[in-house]
């Protein structure tokens, strides 16, 4: 097992860089899914800045190394700065990790040792009388003493406060989706510090609110086979994929016989891997520079905005949040490299351009899926086979699409998920559904400009009715931008967008996260 990797984390090699030489060992226990071992490394060591952190969803079917992927990884950190969780409710999350405060912050005393404290500086100024001298007064008296102390300590604002600050949570089952939107506005990075509130059964079987207090910025990894997260979970998430390729089941299979022979062999060679304790030093060391920041030269952050604009002809509300991502890997090039760099007084240190570009390389492999909000996998399924075969202008029902799936991932797709696919790829505009003009019963996919009947050509003289009928014809078979409207229509973008605001104050019309306009149903 050392001998595929290199037995020391310094120096870098000569090809490549750091993240290269983390990528093979990493592969000891990580077959393949070199992407996905990448961007969440390079996500995890940015839990040690100040507010860069990230949040990664892996998606994809059971048995497909989901969270083996991201416990790996985790293997390589403080183990007192990662938390492992299964399934988890917002209850059990807050009660299980929040330690009860004063509103103010400062600490309080556990309510029965609030009480007891209260109750001995009491009895200390009231000794208790000897017999038959005032002892029945004297306990009626203190047990009067102690509901007014139990008052006293109800009557304090309190909250409870839980401290996720540079943690790493991994749930490795997909946790209950109310927990996810309590945490929204810590994943949005929106405060550094956030109060919700959530209410309890008390003991006479009423409801009782409490405030929760929310520190971060964590690092947080959820893993789920399902795709039960919103549109707006999904932009505040990286979405990553495991493969699914039989280059890759024979890896892990290989890797596990081996494991499975002789465990205590297994494990030995692990900790004897020179590079893998090399690398877990680093990162402690990381971790101990405390830096804050990484900063960009104006040279380099015009480097990523032009080339950003020059990839993304039409700008999407949503790449406000990938934007921010596609940084965040730049920055975390740089932190990797810490101890090549030197550390301002401030605890920051400056990325160079080669930072920028190996960032800017590896989110290429992965940004257009986040983009979309669309797992990878599903992504890939799409790109290489259900696309190539819709833009020929024929239409696919969902039995032809389990069968190109099985036949791509070599395993096969129940109808459940197989809607939810179906029902993603409508979601983000790349396909739409319509009715089997030869049974009713069965839908037909197609792309947004492939199937259905397409429009005639708008007449010149066309009253503003007669273009919002039109506009809402045009989308109706599939979600499209106003530049596109404008070109199809034959005016100006400005026109074009002026009738889709108004059709979207009258509620017929709709915006996505990638600036596509859709009609509502």
């Amino acid at each position: 097992m050392t001998d595929d990797t290199v037995s020391s984390f310094s120096p870098p090699p000569p090809q490549g860089g750091y993240i290269n030489h983390v990528s093979r060992i990493l592969s000891t226990t990580i077959k393949c899914d070199e992407v996905n071992r990448k961007v969440l490394f390079l996500g995890m060591i940015l839990n040690y800045t100040k507010s860069d952190q990230q949040n990664f969803a892996f998606n994809a079917p059971s048995s497909t190394g989901k969270s083996y992927i991201a416990l790996q990884i985790a293997n390589f950190f403080p183990k007192e700065d990662v938390m492992e969780l299964g399934y988890t409710s917002p209850r059990a999350f807050f009660h299980e990790l929040g330690e009860q405060v004063r509103e103010d912050g400062e600490p309080l005393t556990d309510r029965e040792e609030y009480i007891r404290e209260g109750l001995e500086e009491w009895v200390a100024a009231n000794p208790k009388p000897p017999m038959r001298k005032g002892q029945t007064e004297w306990n009626e008296k203190r047990k009067s003493i102690a509901r007014e102390i139990k008052n006293e300590w109800d009557s304090i604002p309190k909250l409870f406060r839980i401290n996720l600050r540079q943690k790493i949570i991994i749930f490795i089952d997909q946790p209950h989706m109310d927990l996810l939107r309590h945490l929204r506005s810590l994943l949005s990075h929106d405060r550094r510090s956030i109060r919700v509130k959530i209410t309890d059964k008390t003991k006479e079987g009423g409801n009782r609110t409490k405030t929760v207090e929310l520190v971060g910025f964590p690092t947080l990894v959820f893993n789920s086979a399902q795709f039960t997260m919103d549109e707006q979970e999904r932009t505040l998430l990286w979405l990553l994929s495991p493969e699914m390729t039989q280059t890759k089941y024979r890896a892990s299979l290989e890797l596990l016989a081996v494991k499975l022979s002789n465990r205590r062999e297994f494990e030995v060679a692990l900790f004897a891997d020179r590079g893998r304790r090399a690398l877990q030093d680093h990162i402690r060391e990381l971790k101990e520079a405390y830096i804050e920041e990484i900063l960009l030269t104006q040279d380099d952050r015009d480097y990523i905005i032009n080339r950003f604009f020059d990839e993304h002809k039409t700008l999407a509300p949503r790449y406000q949040r990938d934007l921010p991502r596609l940084i965040a890997l730049c920055k975390a090039h740089a932190l990797l490299n810490f101890k090549e760099r030197e550390i301002t007084e401030h605890r920051e240190i400056w990325a160079t351009r080669e930072d920028v570009e190996a960032g800017y390389e590896l989110y290429k492999q992965i940004g257009e899926s986040n983009e979309l909000g669309l797992p990878p996998q599903i992504y890939n399924l799409w790109t290489e086979k259900l696309k190539p075969r819709l833009d020929t202008g024929a239409g696919l029902i969902r039995r032809e699409i389990a069968g190109i799936y099985f036949e791509h991932f070599q395993t096969r797709v129940g109808d459940k998920r197989l809607k939810k696919i179906v029902d993603l790829l409508c979601e983000v505009g790349l396909a739409v559904q319509e009715a089997d003009p030869d049974d009713k019963r069965r839908t037909i996919i197609y792309t947004p400009r492939g199937g259905g009947g397409k429009k005639e050509q708008l007449d010149p003289n066309a009253t503003l009715q007669d273009k919002m009928d039109w506009i809402a014809g045009e989308i109706g078979l599939g979600t499209a931008t106003s530049e596109e409207l404008a070109e199809k229509m034959g005016i100006l973008v400005t026109e074009v967008e002026q009738i889709l605001d108004t059709m979207q104050r009258d509620g017929a019309a709709y915006q996505n996260l990638q600036g596509l306009w859709g009609l509502v149903n």
